[in-house]
């Protein structure tokens, strides 16, 4: 009970919490491989499909157990069937004994293996693993010893009967897979030891027989998630490695693996988490596992655990030497297992590093190998920590008959060793919160809304995606495995490029304090809500949350009604959203290039929805993204300092020749330079166009030139005839498309150099990480550099620019060389909101580099910008980085994203666009949907053989997928007339091919194919990789048939156990 608060939830850090509304996710299991919930819709990239007997599990709990225990029972529940298989398998295979073989408590077949059961219930890994628990390794944990022990008596007996429980058994296990490394460490250890004893000990034909039946059971259970898995691994595994969280942690996370990837540390059973630092309810910062910190460093507590090891090597020694072969395969995953721990051990270092190179996605996939392999050691630590134990009792018992009473000590020992978790330290005290009861009402609320409505839940401060919360929570969220909705929730961003996106886009818009473009990024992405909670903080700054800023653009922005307020918690309504996913949208205009990073999306704001293209193009905008918060790689256009001037540079397809370039006049404070001693001297420099290398002349309408600006660039003029455009070039010809714009460089009062070597001295950040660090000066071929060098410490430097206004935008440049460990951390902290407005790596590059950021324009009256650098090192990787000049310039940003070409006659009328919201529209599942087009034409143009349909584009707003697939059946077609025949629309309806890019983010299909066979014509959208679930089910279901059919007859009889 000291882990258990009565009237709290087991809530925060990751969890799982179906019971907030079974039935949204119930069918979010069923339909699992397009997750419509998650933000904008994505691709399953784990297998939440396997959470269903879970789910199924919590439902039945709910009956008799209040809402905010069932957590807590389903936890503890599992960390006790974990120690009850152990014990039986540990029975098994030390002892052969049997599930009901008898023997008196006191006996040695008894209480060795008991004590082996609270071993693997206390251990330190085990407590790691549980502290901040979640259910896929509660599963794993649980699972491993029964599914083993289950195994073994199926392929000793043959007997059905247990074919049949390790039918049952293996399905109520599958929540282990949801995250699916997981699952595939389990397969590998149960493969591992089957494949041992059948080419080791037994070669018998019904052996091979029981082999292949448990290989298929294997299959025909865990098929319904893992076919889609395989897919996600093969189409989208790139998507989920280069998201900007995983870009920022992926590194840092094998650091702090490779930390605690010594011997001794491994040995020990320590991982990383015991280095976590955490945000308090007090505000103040503290060791997540405080009370386990000092406790191990226990001179007594350490001799223990040195004892404990030693005793697992002593039963290693035992099986080897005493040739018990039926613990060799255990032999060979202890190993593996401590060699996935123990990846900065001599000899390991090198084969893990190997791996790393040859398998990136091995890399990827296993980064956190404490919380992979930390189970599967424990499991193997425990079976030869047992053996060792009864072979030192054994040699006392031949010595004195009583000496069995010596396992007293070890009980003793094992409660010492674990005390803390008998004392509330099992369990992270922070996740026993008391959630308040108005998000009940909050999901009473949603509950009572139509589902096709998405969610933006605002405050977001920060890319990481974990809200803190007022009253505790801290985590991955609780609040929308409530909803019925899709919620933009910050879990969502590293799953999908789509999500991440919003983030960037919402988030500038609500820190530039930008009301139009807040309401544009609400109508691009189909956002019907805006939740804003009071109750979300941030630990880092109170002024960064913004929410009374955000709550008064919301009031000022029409359209957008309060409709809910309660306390803290307030939910706005979005009037000019659509009320269903599906749309007809007319004569959508096509747009380059798509791109695939942004926060800004100068397409939809000139020319509303789009089609996203390629190829041809009736507007293409050379420079469509400036977007510079991920790493210089991710970049989507050219920069280079050229001394004078800085030039920007693209390639524009060679189809676009005899277009026209349209140039955008500049704004006036974006190209002058203000003297820093005499504010009132000022120059204008204004940008020149260069193509192929050949200075462009614009033209007026009237096709004039325009006059040479004495600054050493073009003066563009605004046209005032109500045109959107200062002047135009005709492309009659180019060689090779490349796009030139030589922005000079203001220099004066909006600007700032520094020489990071003339810099204050660097200091440490961190107060946890309290290593060696210093900077010194050195000088390389003629150039100075700051050198900074940390080891175990975080070195941080700080450049303070309070006089950069906030209305103009700037090019950071920052020279750099990464020298050894980690690359330097850049930061630009926003001295307005007191948070990061750019927080990357730079270049992880030996040789001299020069880094470029594009900061737009934020709040109008916002003041100062402070470049924050960072050396951060990790355990004992020394990290070695040296800083040269940095350099902050005004540029012309709403020039460059203003530059667009366009046909010779393009004429845009933003009323001619309309959106239809289909009258009726049928959504079962996430994965399907039907409308009927209107009888009678709608605005817009129609083709001749397909009279009252018109041409349009017919949208679905989720995340672009190939996967999405849209047929025409007629409405009259056998197809529509049960749930089962609309399986078979893939075959035989008649597919729409034309399908498109919208808004560079949604699908969309051109209708003009479209064919009036009929009355009326029925569009159905299929999601196709559902089929691979539904395939799977069909696959366990028919194995349960056969053994249901098969029950009493066919047993796999006659061949030796392997353990007998």
């Amino acid at each position: 009970m000291a882990n258990y608060q009565p009237g709290t939830f087991l809530v925060g850090w990751d969890n799982v919490m179906p019971e907030l509304n079974f039935a949204a996710n119930l069918e979010r299991n069923v339909f699992s491989v397009w997750q419509e919930y998650r933000g904008l819709g994505l691709l399953d990239g784990m297998a939440h499909a396997a959470l269903l007997p879970h789910t199924l599990g919590i439902y039945l709990l709910s009956l008799f157990f209040p809402l905010s225990i069932l957590r807590y029972i389903s936890i503890f529940s599992l960390h006790l069937l974990g120690g009850v298989g152990m014990f039986f398998f540990l029975r098994k295979i030390l002892f052969r004994k049997n599930f009901f073989d008898a023997d008196s408590i006191f006996a040695r077949e008894s209480v060795i293996p008991l004590f082996g059961t609270l071993f693997y219930q206390f251990n330190l890994a085990t407590v790691q693993m549980f502290y901040t628990p979640l259910e896929v390794f509660a599963f794993h944990f649980a699972f491993l010893p029964v599914l083993l022990y289950l195994t073994f008596r199926f392929f000793e007996t043959g007997k059905k009967s247990n074919l049949i429980l390790l039918f049952i058994v293996s399905i109520m296990s599958l929540p282990q897979a949801h995250v699916p490394s997981v699952f595939i460490v389990f397969s590998f250890s149960v493969f591992t030891v089957l494949g041992f004893y059948y080419f080791n000990r037994i070669k018998q034909s019904q052996t091979l027989r029981r082999l292949l039946t448990i290989f298929f059971l294997f299959i025909a259970v865990n098929a319904f998630w893992g076919l889609p898995y395989l897919l996600t691994s093969f189409s989208s595994s790139m998507t989920i490695t280069s998201s900007k969280i995983n870009q920022m942690s992926t590194e840092n996370v094998v650091l702090r693996n490779k930390e605690f990837g010594d011997f001794v540390s491994v040995a020990l059973m320590r991982g990383f988490s015991l280095n976590y630092v955490d945000y308090q309810p007090t505000g103040e910062n503290d060791y997540m596992l405080k009370a386990w910190r000092s406790h191990i460093n226990n001179p007594f507590i350490l001799a223990v655990s040195i004892a404990f090891f030693g005793l697992a090597v002593y039963g290693v020694y035992r099986a080897i030497f005493e040739k018990k072969v039926y613990l060799y395969p255990f032999i060979l995953l202890f190993c593996f297992s401590f060699s996935m721990l123990a990846i900065d051990t001599i000899g390991i270092k090198f084969l893990w590093e190997l791996l790393q190179y040859i398998i990136p996605f091995f890399f990827n996939i296993f980064r956190f190998a404490f919380t992979k392999f930390s189970i599967l050691y424990a499991f193997c630590f425990t079976v030869f920590l047992s053996l060792g134990i009864e072979g030192l009792i054994s040699f006392l018992l031949n010595r004195n008959k009583k000496a069995l009473f010596v396992l007293i000590y070890f009980y003793i020992f094992l409660f010492i060793y674990s005390l803390p978790s008998f004392q509330g330290n099992f369990i992270y005290k922070n996740l026993r919160v008391s959630i308040p009861k108005k998000y009940l009402h909050l999901l009473d609320f949603f509950n009572k809304q139509k589902k096709e409505g998405r969610i933006a839940t605002l405050p977001q401060t920060t890319y990481w995606g974990w809200p803190y919360y007022s009253f505790g929570v801290r985590g991955s969220g609780f609040i929308w495995y409530g909803l019925p909705q899709a919620s933009m929730d910050g879990a969502f961003y590293p799953w999908s490029r789509e999500n991440e996106n919003y983030y960037w886009e919402v988030s500038r818009a609500i820190y530039s304090d930008d009301k139009d473009s807040f309401k544009r990024v609400l109508e691009k992405y189909d956002i019907k809500w805006i939740l804003v909670d009071e109750n979300i903080i941030s630990p880092f700054s109170t002024r960064a949350v913004y929410t009374d800023k955000l709550k008064k653009m919301l009031e000022n922005i029409e359209g957008i009604p309060l409709s809910y307020d309660r306390g803290k918690i307030q939910i706005y309504r979005f009037e000019q959203t659509p009320t269903s996913y599906l749309t007809l949208k007319q004569n959508l205009l096509e747009v380059g290039p798509a791109y695939k990073w942004g926060d800004y999306d100068i397409a939809y704001k000139d020319l509303g929805s789009y089609i996203s293209n390629a190829g041809t193009n009736s507007v293409y905008y050379p420079f469509q993204t400036l977007f510079s918060g991920r790493l210089q790689e991710d970049l989507e256009f050219g920069v280079e300092d050229r001394g004078e001037y800085f030039s920007f540079t693209t390639i524009i397809p060679k189809e676009l020749v005899g277009m026209t370039l349209i140039v955008p006049p500049t704004m006036q404070e974006e190209v002058t330079e203000v003297d820093s001693n005499n504010l009132d001297l000022s120059i204008k420099k204004e940008p020149e166009i260069y193509l192929d290398g050949e200075l462009v002349q614009i033209s007026t309408p009237s096709e004039e030139p325009l006059p040479a600006s004495p600054a050493g660039g073009r003066v563009t003029s605004e046209v005032s005839s109500g045109k959107m455009i200062s002047g135009e070039v005709s492309l009659t010809y180019m060689n090779e498309g490349k796009l030139e714009v030589r922005v000079p460089k203001i220099y004066g009062y909006y600007s700032n150099q520094f020489a990071a070597v003339g810099s204050q001295k660097s200091k440490s950040c961190d107060e946890f990480n309290k290593g060696e660090y210093k900077h010194e000066r050195i000088r390389v071929t003629e150039m100075e550099w700051l050198r900074l060098t940390s080891t175990g410490s975080s070195n941080c430097l700080d450049f303070s620019m309070s006089n950069i206004t906030h209305r103009l935008p700037y090019l950071i440049t920052v020279e750099s060389r990464n020298i050894e460990g980690k690359s330097l951390l850049f930061a630009l902290f926003n001295k307005n909101s007191d948070r990061a407005d750019i927080e990357t790596y730079l270049p992880k590059n030996r040789e001299p580099n020069k880094s470029y950021f594009i900061v737009p324009a934020m709040e109008y009256y916002g003041v100062g910008y402070t470049l924050h650098f960072d050396n951060i090192s990790i355990g004992r990787e020394k990290t070695v980085n040296d800083v040269g000049n940095i350099t902050i310039n005004p540029i012309p940003y709403s020039f460059l994203t203003g530059l667009k070409i366009v046909k010779p006659d393009f004429v845009f009328d933003r009323e001619s666009q309309t959106t239809i919201v289909p009258e009726t529209v049928e959504h079962p599942n996430p994965s399907y949907y039907e409308i009927t087009l209107p009888d009678s034409s709608t605005p817009g143009e129609s083709t001749s053989d397909t009279p009252g349909v018109s041409l349009g584009t017919l949208v679905l707003s989720q995340s672009f997928d190939e996967g999405w697939r849209a047929y025409e059946v007629g409405g009259d077609s056998l197809l529509l007339d049960s749930w089962y025949s609309r399986l078979f629309i893939p075959l035989f309806g008649r597919e729409i091919r034309d399908h498109v890019l919208v808004n560079n983010w949604e699908n969309g299909w051109n209708l003009t194919s479209v064919k009036r066979e009929a009355e009326s014509v029925k569009i159905v959208i299929v999601y196709l990789p559902q089929y691979l679930e539904y395939f799977g089910f069909l696959l366990l279901g028919g194995f349960g048939v056969y053994l249901l059919v098969t029950r009493g007859r066919g047993d796999f009889r006659g061949a030796k156990s392997p353990v007998s």
